[in-house]
């Protein structure tokens, strides 16, 4: 099996953990995969798969920032002490 096709598998099958970064980025990992299957290596998917890999911290913190109060909102409100 190879990398590709263990993505595939775990996406359709079983997916990733909702509202997680791996999520967020998984979802973009497949759809590059199928468009790679659909239209071959083309200089757009190559330049996708670049900058993913180029990008990872800042798009980790991005997705940080689209997150932050869903998941920090409850730790507002309990009172301490």
């Amino acid at each position: 099996m190879t990398a590709r096709e263990a993505v595939k598998y775990l996406f359709e099958k079983y997916g990733f953990l909702p509202n997680t970064f791996k999520d967020y980025r998984g979802k973009k990992i497949y759809d590059i995969i199928l468009q790679y299957e659909k239209y071959g290596l083309t200089s757009e998917i190559r330049r996708q798969v670049e900058e993913l890999h180029e990008n990872k911290k800042r798009e980790f913190e991005k997705w940080i920032n689209m997150h932050k109060d869903e998941y920090f909102y409850k730790l507002k409100r309990v009172k301490r002490g």
